[in-house]
């Protein structure tokens, strides 16, 4: 569980503030999530009482009257773009603004004071002793949330000026000088001042004396110029500036030192960017890995929440676990979720997500790995918001939502996943050359676009702790890799690994590859190189054609097999390769560069083949196959899977359900519980829902079609605590996962009597220990089976005289 939940919400709620009404308030928030909070030792109300401007305004007056945000839409007019030919009577949003309520109260610096204290007695006698209760303030740079004097009347000149976030402060501007009084410069603002030190110093007396314990800073507010955007301070669409990383980089860190100076000791927690760490650094020149380690005390940022607006899961997922692969040393980072929204008129449970828990499961599903090895969990979770646009706390949404948290939290993975990325991140955030800056931008949107195309892809280790990490802790893992540079530390650790028979996929380009890594992978630079419109064959198969941009992919298609198998190729060049346990594709990026638009577009795979399909033909390499059967104008479904109590977990989302899934493993076709399927040439069949997770503990092998279904079944035992079903086999090969407490004690039987389960119709299985874990075989299975494990800590009752029985007889029981 969680060592900190964390409640956002905006003040809207508070529709009247007298004490009495403010404590009710309070005390409806903490009933509606104590199932889950009874369990979290520290407690946070995250309050958007604006956009973070009562900071920047604050002079210690307690009867100012705080702009704080009770508007839908588009607080400051003054810059807010109004597209007529779209809404000709101003009625959107985006607009304009509307008042939440018709007679919105008015806060002082005062309420605000007396709100957090409020909030503090409340969250105490909700939860009682052993629970920390916080309150935190939020900083937003966007025109979005309040109207904000500071920033677009006063001191304009702090707003990026950027294409895409022109309306957005930077961290690291510089201010004009003003003769207006501030609580930490009451003579005013001197000209020059960073924007960093004066957000530092007035912060710190806002946070002491409104009782604040923490500040959270939002939509990318210290992580570089552009934070939504594919391109920023280096990457400007066209050409890398790599000659201008040194000045960026340090222009990103110097707001840190600047801010800490001045504001040391209050916990910062951040949203960060919607990127990933390799395509801030290569765009934008954000040094993470130094902003981690430089003692600045913030927590790391989470999940990125645009995946609710544009469905792009590949990068939310794979920004998060970037993000991950290395921490600052106390190992603390954050899962969000997005439950409402306070300010655009919409809650994604309902609307969004249709009611539809994936992007719980989804993330909840995915970890890290440390210095051990070990699985790292998230410390902290946030819901934004537990109140809508109305100020509403729907009890509805609560307890909808709130049982698939506990279940995912419940089901969180605690052993390596079957694919774990190996990334970078040191390496990523500390480069200047322009090569690797090239492959890393081209790397983190392949794996984004693979993500959205099925690959399975839940866990990270960075390449510093995967050195150091015992290797055993790898064995039933694919490693997702990115080709090393030549003689670099990683190049040594990933191919020592693969030579002694580790599983590596690699991927991306080979320009910085040394002979070395050629000749593991069976591979060799040839020729000039192509690029453009090429054709794409898989398996001898020809696929159409798929389109190479040489700037967004990293250089020219360039790579033949010397050695390696073809599984894909483009006229004589690999595509992609398998050469005994490694496997390598080219990773190109099927997206566009469009400059109207803030991500990479995906091609129209009516038109171009997606070449991030090529990550699950070599994956199948190795015993893990995905595919599906879908129109070419079809999303494919996401798919992850993850381990919990030595069981594979499925955790699935599908743009449409009308998607048909076949599956295989190394230890056979997986059969869910709670599922029927349909094998085909030995591959387990599903047409998910729009949003599935799921336990496998069954896999059958040896039986190529037929149907099967795998239950959960009644106990009915006082000894054992759980019984599962496996039904219509046919001379089948069955392996079978045990809950970890049990992995090698459990009672097989076949064609039993339902309730009963007798040991006469006990089978013989065999224990086995591999490179795929532990777990039971049986062979030439026909007919169901029944898989019973014990209650833990059981221990035989003799039977009493007084148990005895006298009507003694064979057959069916009547009760049945």
């Amino acid at each position: 569980m969680f060592q900190c939940f964390s409640m956002e919400c905006s003040l809207k709620p508070f529709k009247q503030t007298d004490d009495a009404y403010v404590r009710s308030v309070a005390r409806r928030i903490f009933a509606h999530w104590k199932p889950l909070l009874k369990h979290v030792p520290v407690v946070s109300i995250l309050l958007w009482v604006g956009d973070g401007s009562e900071i920047l305004d604050y002079d210690r007056d307690d009867s100012v009257e705080l702009e704080w945000g009770r508007y839908a839409g588009s607080a400051n007019t003054r810059v807010t773009t109004w597209y007529k030919d779209r809404d000709p009577r101003r009625e959107g949003l985006h607009s304009r603004s509307y008042r939440y309520i018709e007679d919105p109260p008015v806060i002082t610096y005062g309420t605000l004071r007396r709100i957090i204290a409020i909030l503090k007695e409340e969250g105490k006698a909700a939860l009682g002793e052993g629970h920390t209760i916080r309150v935190g303030e939020t900083f937003d740079p966007g025109p979005e949330f309040a109207n904000s004097s500071f920033k677009y009347v006063r001191h304009p000149e702090i707003c990026s000026n950027s294409r895409t976030m022109g309306n957005f402060i930077y961290a690291n501007a510089t201010l004009h000088a003003d003769d207006h009084a501030y609580a930490g410069f009451p003579d005013g603002i001197p000209e020059g001042l960073p924007l960093g030190t004066f957000l530092g110093r007035q912060a710190q007396i806002f946070l002491s004396e409104m009782g604040f314990d923490y500040l959270w800073l939002s939509n990318g507010f210290g992580f570089g110029r552009e934070t939504w955007s594919t391109t920023g301070a280096v990457f400007d669409g066209e050409t890398f500036d790599v000659s201008a990383l040194p000045e960026v980089r340090d222009d990103v860190f110097s707001f840190w030192r600047y801010f800490r100076a001045e504001c040391p000791d209050f916990p910062v927690e951040t949203r960060g960017t919607n990127m990933s760490v390799g395509i801030d650094y290569a765009k934008d020149g954000v040094p993470l890995y130094d902003m981690y380690h430089g003692g600045f005390n913030f927590l790391p940022p989470p999940n990125s929440p645009w995946a609710a607006l544009d469905g792009d899961f590949g990068l939310e997922l794979m920004g998060y676990l970037s993000r991950i692969a290395d921490l600052p040393e106390d190992k603390r980072y954050l899962f969000r979720y997005y439950l409402h929204d306070p300010w655009w008129m919409n809650s994604p449970w309902y609307d969004r997500y249709q009611g539809q828990p994936h992007d719980l499961y989804m993330p909840l599903s995915c970890a890290r790995l440390d210095e051990a090895g070990e699985v790292n969990l998230p410390t902290h979770m946030n819901i934004l918001t537990i109140d809508n646009t109305l100020g509403d706390m729907p009890d509805n949404c609560v307890n909808e939502s709130l049982p698939h948290i506990l279940k995912a939290v419940k089901d969180a993975p605690d052993a390596p996943a079957p694919v774990v990325w190996v990334y970078p991140f040191r390496e990523y955030c500390t480069t200047t050359d322009d090569g690797m800056i090239r492959r890393m931008f081209a790397g983190d949107w392949f794996v984004r676009g693979a993500i959205n195309h099925g690959f399975p892809l839940t866990m990270v280790v960075s390449t510093d702790n995967f050195a150091s990490a015992d290797k055993a802790r790898f064995a039933a893992s694919v490693l997702f890799a990115p080709v090393p540079d030549a003689g670099s530390d990683y190049e040594e650790s990933i191919l020592s690994y693969a030579e002694a028979g580790g599983k590596v996929l690699f991927y991306g380009s080979v320009d910085g590859a040394s002979e070395r890594f050629l000749r593991v992978a069976g591979l060799r630079r040839a020729g000039q190189g192509v690029a453009g419109v090429l054709p794409v064959s898989v398996r001898g198969v020809e696929r159409g054609v798929f389109k190479h941009d040489p700037l967004l992919g990293a250089g020219l298609v360039n790579t033949v097999a010397d050695g390696a198998e073809v599984l894909a190729s483009s006229g004589d060049y690999a595509l992609a390769t398998v050469r005994g346990r490694v496997a390598w594709v080219r990773g190109d990026v099927s997206s566009d560069y469009v400059p109207t638009q803030r991500l990479l577009i995906p091609q129209d795979e009516r038109a171009f083949y997606a070449s991030e399909l090529l990550a699950l033909e070599a994956l199948a390499s190795f015993g893990w196959s995905v595919s599906f059967e879908r129109d070419p104008g079809q999303r494919s479904p996401i798919l992850l899977y993850s381990r919990n109590n030595n069981a594979l977990m499925l955790s699935a989302y599908l743009p449409s359900t009308t998607v048909k899934t076949s599956l295989g493993t190394p230890l056979g076709a997986p059969l869910f519980l709670g599922y029927e399927t349909k094998l085909e040439d030995g591959r387990s069949t599903y047409c998910f829902p729009k949003a599935e997770h799921r336990e496998c503990r069954f896999f059958v092998s040896d039986m190529k079609d037929g149907y099967l279904s795998a239950r959960e079944l009644p106990p009915v035992s006082f000894i054992y605590r759980r019984r599962i079903g496996l039904y219509g086999l046919r001379d089948a090969t069955v392996r079978v996962l045990g809950e970890e407490y049990c992995k090698e004690d459990m009672l097989f039987t076949l064609n039993g009597v339902i309730d009963e389960y007798t040991v006469s119709s006990e089978i013989e299985v065999e224990l086995k220990k591999d490179e795929n874990g532990t777990y039971f075989e049986a062979r030439h299975v026909t007919g169901d089976l029944v898989v019973s494990m014990k209650r833990p800590g059981y221990k035989p009752q003799p039977l009493a005289e007084a148990d005895a029985v006298t009507n003694v007889r064979s057959g069916t029981p009547n009760y049945l």
